[in-house]
């Protein structure tokens, strides 16, 4: 009986271990699996968080190029800003400047009233066809005349300037007023002369003529070679030249001097931001070699009066603006001018004048500084310049 009890209690005891033993395992199973999940979930957790830091840097980005959009934005903004205020002060300065030039006119009576394209329509009907002036509205002229280098400065047009034109072109007439004075002034002071029996234009010719004498004499020795068909045609007509200077009577005292010229252009003329010297191709008269067609400039030799006329070809499209220049020394002085506002179909203009020169002085057209200005031509020689001494004396 005790040994069946202890064969039962054996028995017992070991099933009550294999029990335990198999929980115990399946215990472990189950830990391992569950490791291996958070592990899974642990991995994709850490994607997730990368992921989310890659937006957070992509964000920060973006934030930052919108923060300067947004600064960008503020700086055009106060920019445009500021130029509104100054346009704004610009069409106040018009307001009063135009209605001081006209204060019979009630369109700036009332600024706050008047629209501003009325302002404008009225404006325009006051300028007319001023705005080709306008164009090289621009008191630092450059001149290129005889190689002189122009100096590269930007022509700001400001509103300061075009009021500036504007009063130049409204002091022309008092300033050709002048100049006709001082003209009647010299000619009666001649006349005084005269009356005394002094002839002031004999004087001249004759200090000019002893002046040259010495000169012509010895050129004249050098071209009298023993044979005169050994002259080639060019030293012919100098010597011709300076036999009518010297043997001359006093019938013919004050046109003893021929200084006639006529040159013409074949190519059109673009205009630029700096000035440029109207030059000719051709001449068709050059009698006194006063004219060099390369340049463009005509070269006073005698002290006299001169005349001198221009015609010009205006370019399709383009405004023109040409003036006739004086430079005496390093002055240069506007002697008269030809300007049209821009057309799609071309026209021919002339200008002719009469004008007092000092030997020195020198004569040429100049084309203003703007791009919006030019002259056509061609074969058919539409731009020609000419120019004659009509008398010679003060």
């Amino acid at each position: 009986m005790r040994s069946i009890n202890g064969c039962c209690l054996f028995v017992l005891i070991t099933l009550t271990i294999s029990q335990h033993a198999y929980g115990a395992s399946k215990s472990r199973t189950s830990t391992s699996a569950q490791i291996s999940d958070l592990s899974r979930k642990l991995s994709r957790l850490e994607q997730k968080v990368s992921t989310l830091q890659r937006d957070v840097d992509l964000l920060k980005k973006t934030n930052g190029q919108l923060t300067n959009s947004i600064k960008t934005a503020n700086n055009e903004i106060q920019r445009v800003s500021t130029r509104n205020n100054e346009l704004q002060q610009m069409l106040d300065q018009f307001e009063k400047f135009f209605g001081t030039l006209y204060s019979e006119s009630d369109i700036f009576d009332n600024p706050i009233a008047t629209s501003v394209d009325k302002k404008l329509n009225e404006l325009n009907t006051y300028i007319g066809n001023k705005e080709a002036t306008l164009i090289e509205a621009n008191p630092n002229y450059v001149y290129t005349v005889l190689g002189v280098e122009p100096e590269k400065t930007e022509a700001n047009v400001t509103d300061e300037l075009v009021e500036k034109a504007v009063v130049q072109l409204a002091t022309d007439n008092a300033e050709m007023q002048k100049k006709v004075n001082d003209l009647e002034a010299r000619v009666a002071e001649v006349d005084k002369s005269s009356s005394r029996g002094i002839n002031a234009d004999d004087f001249g010719l004759t200090n000019d003529r002893l002046d040259k004498l010495e000169d012509i004499v010895s050129r004249i020795i050098e071209l009298d070679q023993p044979n005169t068909a050994a002259r080639t045609t060019e030293q012919q007509q100098i010597y011709d030249d300076m036999i009518e200077d010297v043997f001359i009577t006093e019938r013919s005292v004050s046109t003893s001097r021929k200084s006639v010229f006529s040159a013409s252009r074949s190519t059109e003329l673009l205009g630029t931001v700096y000035s440029q010297v109207i030059t000719f191709d051709f001449d068709h008269v050059n009698k006194g070699r006063d004219f060099v067609s390369k340049n463009g400039t005509f070269h006073c030799q005698w002290t006299g009066y001169y005349f001198f006329t221009f015609t010009l070809r205006t370019h399709d499209g383009h405004f023109m603006g040409v003036n006739l220049i004086k430079t005496s020394g390093k002055n240069h002085t506007v002697i008269t001018s030809i300007y049209t506002d821009a057309h799609s179909r071309n026209t021919m203009e002339t200008q002719s004048i009469a004008v007092h020169l000092k030997a020195g002085d020198i004569v040429w057209l100049r084309l203003g500084p703007s791009d919006r200005f030019a002259v056509y031509s061609d074969e058919f020689r539409y731009i020609t310049f000419t120019g004659f001494l009509i008398y010679k004396g003060n």
